[in-house]
């Protein structure tokens, strides 16, 4: 399915228990609007890495979209050492702290593990709250329809197990322009 409008073509691959939206840098633009109708608050969890090249791009499409929604961010350093309960009771400090509710939401930009402690995190806080995630590497929009995420145990590694699926998936293709050659073969 494509859907059409004066900003952009956005595909959308419906499974059973998520969507997934696959265009441009202005995807941006419609996933915020979507929130911002839908959730009382809207947080974002950013892999330092992306806030580097993307931030302006997001922070424009926030402040068009959504920004009586928009409460904060949290930016990580999203690598394998990081990817620890220390790290998720961390993003679950930080959620507690905002008064987030079972009407709030949290979106993961990521490379990296920002995924799989944020998808922890949410699974855990309220019993469950809402997530989205947008990947931003090539593996990654792959490993985005696998609904399976894990956090290391002190030196244990993956061994907190989580399957649950995000409310939606959106995938910025622009992302992929940005990656060296190298990463793009990753996936294959």
């Amino acid at each position: 399915m494509t859907i059409k409008n004066n900003i952009q073509d956005i595909r959308v691959v419906k499974l059973p228990q998520q969507t997934i939206y696959i265009s441009s840098s202005n995807l941006y633009n419609s996933m915020f609007s979507n929130l911002a109708k839908t959730h009382d608050k809207i947080v974002l969890v950013v892999d330092k890495k992306f806030w580097e090249i993307f931030w302006d791009l997001v922070k424009q499409s926030i402040e068009k979209h959504a920004s009586a929604k928009f409460i904060d961010y949290l930016l990580l350093d999203a690598k394998t050492t990081t990817k620890t309960t220390i790290s998720i009771d961390y993003i679950l400090q930080y959620m507690h702290s905002l008064v987030l509710s079972r009407n709030s939401c949290v979106v993961a930009i990521w490379w990296g593990y920002v995924w799989d402690l944020v998808w922890v995190a949410t699974g855990l806080y309220m019993r469950g709250i809402d997530f989205y995630q947008c990947p931003t590497t090539l593996m990654a929009q792959c490993d985005s329809i696998i609904w399976k995420v894990a956090a290391n145990l002190g030196s244990y590694k993956n061994v907190i197990w989580l399957f649950r699926s995000p409310k939606a998936t959106y995938c910025n293709i622009d992302c992929l322009k940005t990656l060296p050659s190298s990463e793009l073969y990753v996936a294959f």
